[in-house]
């Protein structure tokens, strides 16, 4: 799904109980994880991949990769990745203990925003079913897209 940032104006709710933080150390790491296990099946998701990010950011700032707290509590996570045309939004995930609270929409304005503000003209993302309302409801549009599935074998 694509949005135009040029026509995207929602701001984030007024709350001071709430923050949003870049991920810059390691006990982040651990809580964007925390995050992360609560909110999907780990079945797909290779948890190892956010220390990655972290590392790669600390050399080349490959994205933006964030947090949101309430009370200093993690309760949601997202990253934005720097491409050359397009700002490619990813691991939108709620905490179980939070979800239904608009935590996700949040984390998600916060990250267009910043997308705008990095003079991206379009951002993008990959839409799963129990996102899309929320996406449309923004102004993303649907894109049709064209993926290879690759199946590894490995030996036994």
């Amino acid at each position: 799904m694509l949005i135009d940032l040029t026509t995207f104006t929602t701001a984030n709710r007024t709350n001071t109980d709430e923050k949003f933080q870049e991920v810059t150390t390691q006990t982040i790491v651990h809580d964007v994880i925390k995050v992360i296990k609560s909110a999907f099946d780990l079945s797909l998701i290779d948890l190892a991949k956010y220390q990655s990010i972290w590392e790669l950011n600390q050399t080349e700032k490959i994205s933006y990769f964030t947090i949101l707290t309430k009370n200093q509590i993690p309760v949601s996570t997202g990253n934005l990745y720097f491409e050359p045309e397009l700002a490619i939004i990813d691991d939108i995930a709620t905490h179980s203990d939070h979800q239904k609270q608009g935590y996700a929409k949040e984390m998600l304005i916060h990250l267009l925003k910043q997308a705008k503000q990095a003079n991206y003209q379009y951002a993008g993302l990959v839409a799963t079913p129990h996102g899309l309302p929320l996406y449309q409801k923004l102004g993303f549009k649907k894109q049709n897209l064209y993926f290879n599935v690759y199946t590894m074998h490995y030996p036994k």
